[in-house]
């Protein structure tokens, strides 16, 4: 695999119509190839970039005091199976990032992996794993055709005010190498059955800190105006 070889037909030997045995030269160039996996071979590509930036951006988040919020958009993102392969997703995964709160189980209970509209998956919450965990979606079993490309959505269920999720507390969503570099939490084959490699996946996905609260003021920035002082040549 990977080695290249050169082969230069120099003689051919074939029986005329009269019987007669010749040989001759066919004057053909000589050919170069390899032996490569079948995902290089067939340039397959599966490829992460973001899709919908409202959903990603840093923004608040309204919980209930009492009551879980489920169903959340949290992140955004479009799947391309580049090539000439359909790709399946076996494994998928995404990290998961608090601050405020100890743990992830803290702020929610699980996440929803959505793609072109289907549920396909379901990550429960890791239990008093830390503030920092990967979040595993185990029996995807999605095939993206080759060439297409599908819209996906990250939901998450948060808890209630009145455990251990506190107003204020921040919550962060990513999907990068870090994660599909990782064959057990990220799991992707071509249509040969083959598992897609890390140079086999590209781009990443993140959203910015999401604020979480049950009351506030929402505003939206209209314009500024500002001016620059000098002093001392400065």
């Amino acid at each position: 695999q990977g080695q290249t070889w050169t082969v230069d037909f120099r003689q051919i030997r074939f029986q005329d119509a009269d019987g007669a045995t010749i040989s001759e030269d066919p004057a053909t160039a000589a050919r170069t190839f390899s032996f490569e996996r079948f995902a290089q071979a067939a340039n397959v590509e599966l490829r992460i970039r973001e899709d919908d930036r409202d959903v990603n951006v840093a923004r608040t988040i309204a919980v209930d005091e009492s009551d879980d919020t489920d169903g959340v958009d949290a992140l955004s993102f479009l799947l391309e199976a580049r090539g000439n392969s359909d790709i399946e997703l076996k494994k998928f995964a995404v990290n998961v990032n608090v601050t405020g709160a100890a743990n992830t189980d803290d702020v929610i209970t699980g996440l929803t992996l959505v793609i072109d509209g289907d549920e396909v998956a379901r990550a429960e919450t890791v239990n008093a794993g830390g503030s920092n965990e990967t979040y595993v979606f185990e029996d995807v079993d999605y095939i993206i055709d080759a060439g297409d490309s599908v819209d996906a959505m990250i939901l998450a269920d948060f808890n209630s005010l009145d455990g251990a999720l506190d107003a204020g507390d921040t919550i962060s969503f990513s999907l990068g190498e870090t994660e599909t570099d990782n064959g057990a939490v990220f799991e992707a084959e071509d249509e040969s059955g083959e598992e897609l490699v890390d140079s086999d996946i590209t781009g990443s996905v993140s959203s910015g800190a999401f604020d979480l609260r049950a009351s506030g003021i929402k505003v939206t920035f209209v314009s500024a105006n500002s001016s620059v002082l000098t002093s001392d040549g400065a």
